[in-house]
């Protein structure tokens, strides 16, 4: 799942739906589905991409209600973070 702040409201946003390829570390696309709405994630596991790079992996813990940013839970040596929707992306991998 791809997930972006931008343009209409929390609940037009975890209603659109569609489907993108990004590329892979291997050079291939994958594809993914996208839904924007940010608290439709918690409990999920994700990954964060910034600047066309993976961030991290990881559960999310929760998420804010106008879609602004969500928190990833901690997990081993990776502290609890706060993942920014105008810094980062965040995908679901869908099946391919």
């Amino acid at each position: 799942m791809v997930l972006s702040s931008a343009g209409g409201t929390p609940e037009q946003k975890s209603k659109e739906i569609q489907k993108v390829k990004i590329p892979n570390m291997f050079g291939r696309e994958t594809d993914m589905t996208a839904i924007v709405g940010w608290p439709a994630l918690v409990g999920k596991v994700v990954e964060v991409w910034s600047m066309g790079s993976l961030h991290r992996t990881g559960l999310v813990e929760d998420a804010m209600p106008d879609g602004s940013g969500l928190w990833i839970a901690a997990d081993g040596s990776m502290p609890r973070q706060y993942i920014d929707a105008s810094e980062f992306e965040v995908f679901e991998p869908g099946c391919p």
